[in-house]
């Protein structure tokens, strides 16, 4: 049972930090996400994105915001570089996609980030060659750009113009330029676009999971513990804040008997939660509104609460840590 807890006090804890919440239809794309989807790499085995400007703008944000602020701000490296630049990560990113690429069973993923704003590259990469004082940032053109990295096979990164940074694997660095000089036509990925189009909040947060892509990498020793992924054909999660929050999550399952399996066990997981805090009515009136369903082997997860009920739960967090985990 504690395990069972536990595990229904992670997945509340990613809901409220993660969910969002908007209208019941699809939010539409806009044109500029439609391309910049067309230019992440078409191998990958997870996507994700964060609209960081519309989350910030959400009108109980500050709750999440105001701590991690306190732990950036306790970084003297970071404050210099916020002194010397005028680097305002709050205020000057607008949105950020993510791409991991599996490896093989001997591989590690390899990463991509694409963030979009408002930069100043010249003085922030004048403030870095500043601080490298044993000189070990090393710097490639590729196509009238300047890659920067610290050694051979490491991450670097890259300043497209002054409203886009890319960084990663220098290698699918390199190839989110070669698409985009090439004009990055929106149909290149159009599996990952229509993955998208189905989900509720597009235009908040979202991850799109591919379990196929992952097949050879499960077989390592260290990730035969997901092995239960090998059942999923697909995931997608949505969310959006704004002054509520919501959750859309959908799940692709081979065999309808997993789906329902699995759709079994979540509800388990629900009840087991409302159990533990069945003196807190509030806290079980928020439980009542995951809605689950299953069509065939299709799962949705659905989940809305208001600011309100989020403060109530950030209010409650120790004592429901208390009960859901005992020691």
């Amino acid at each position: 049972m504690n395990r069972q807890l536990k595990r229904l006090f992670t997945i509340l804890a990613v809901m409220l930090i993660l969910a969002g919440c908007a209208n019941e239809q699809k939010q539409a794309l806009s044109g500029q996400m439609k391309q910049q989807i067309a230019l992440l790499p078409q191998d990958a085995g997870i996507y994700a994105y964060i609209n960081v400007k519309r989350l910030h703008n959400a009108s109980f944000s500050h709750i999440f915001i105001d701590s991690a602020r306190k732990q950036i701000m306790n970084n003297p490296e970071f404050l210099e570089l916020v002194e010397q630049t005028g680097l305002d990560p709050e205020k000057d990113i607008r949105e950020v996609y993510f791409a991991l690429k599996p490896g093989s069973s001997k591989e590690k993923p390899l990463g991509l980030i694409v963030a979009g704003g408002d930069f100043e590259p010249q003085k922030i990469t004048d403030f870095l060659k500043k601080k490298d004082k044993h000189k070990k940032i090393l710097t490639e053109n590729y196509k009238e750009k300047t890659l920067y990295y610290i050694k051979e096979n490491a991450p670097g990164f890259c300043f497209i113009d002054a409203h886009t940074v890319v960084a990663g694997n220098l290698d699918q660095v390199k190839r989110w330029i070669d698409r985009q000089e090439a004009g990055g036509s929106v149909a290149a990925n159009k599996d990952l676009l229509s993955q998208v189009q189905k989900m509720k909040y597009g235009n908040g947060l979202w991850l799109n999971v591919i379990p196929a892509a992952w097949q050879e990498m499960l077989k390592t020793k260290d990730l035969k513990k997901f092995n239960g992924l090998k059942k999923l054909r697909g995931i997608r999660i949505s969310m959006d804040i704004t002054d509520q929050v919501m959750l859309s999550a959908n799940g692709g399952f081979v065999k309808e008997e997993d789906a329902q399996l699995f759709s079994d066990a979540f509800k388990g997981l629900i009840a087991a939660g409302k159990l533990s805090v069945s003196d807190e009515r509030e806290i079980v009136d928020i439980l009542n509104k995951v809605d689950v369903k299953t069509t065939g082997n299709e799962i949705s997860i659905d989940f809305k609460m208001s600011g309100k009920e989020v403060r109530k739960l950030l209010e409650k967090k120790k004592k429901l840590r208390r009960k859901m985990m005992p020691v």
